[in-house]
């Protein structure tokens, strides 16, 4: 995988093997956000094992095949808005940003930023947010800061499944014959 071509097959792969995953949460009712995880961890093998143009271009592809084909458009939103993008974003974040701090602000600020996205993307297409609009202001303060929390599980669990695929799945997937 090291010439420009086998980059490109490997993202074109992983591209599509994303795709399907987000095709599945549409097909299947069960944990929309599980599957969403999976298609940002899919999405990191890709920025490692590829570099970060080919990972962009899977994302971009992603993204739009994602939004055309999945059933489930919300879910296909929240891969263009978070979790893809985040996965990017993410590399980019611990390789350029030296100090841990204002790496785990930057990380943050993203997800707040695309959590008001999401909010406003589901107030723009009319979906039924009803509820959420009937909720005292002291209900919003807790859900943001237990998303934020659960939003930090999920960075670190993420770093957690990398080092494992770096160190251990990698040297079984691409073994030399």
């Amino acid at each position: 995988m090291n010439g420009a071509a086998g980059r490109m097959a490997l993202s074109g792969m992983l591209s599509a093997l994303i795709v399907a995953v987000l095709y599945f949460a549409g097909v299947s009712e069960v944990a929309s956000l599980s599957v969403l995880a999976v298609a940002g961890v899919i999405l990191c093998v890709c920025v490692y094992e590829c570099g970060m143009k080919y990972a962009v271009s899977a994302y971009v592809a992603t993204s739009l095949l994602g939004l055309l084909v999945c059933a489930d458009k919300v879910t296909a939103g929240m891969y263009v808005i978070c979790f893809g993008l985040y996965s990017v974003l993410k590399s980019l974040a611990e390789t350029y940003i030296r100090r841990r701090g204002i790496e785990w602000l930057a990380k943050i600020s993203f997800f707040n930023l695309a959590l008001v996205l999401m909010l406003l993307g589901a107030k723009l297409l009319l979906l039924d947010i009803g509820i959420l609009a009937a909720l005292p202001g002291w209900a919003w303060t807790l859900g943001w800061v237990a998303l934020n929390g659960v939003f930090l599980i999920y960075d670190v669990a993420l770093t957690r499944v990398m080092t494992f695929y770096v160190f251990r799945l990698r040297k079984k997937i691409f073994r030399k014959s």
